[in-house]
């Protein structure tokens, strides 16, 4: 239970998270532009 542990991870779940929304925003907006 380490507090530098918790930090790094809450920090690589962030990133993790805003990679996946900004692969999502960008599948949309290239679907929208196709249509």
């Amino acid at each position: 239970w380490d507090i530098s542990y918790l930090i790094v991870q809450q920090a690589f779940a962030v990133t993790f998270i805003w990679t996946m929304l900004f692969l999502i925003l960008t599948i949309v907006i290239f679907n929208y532009r196709r249509l």
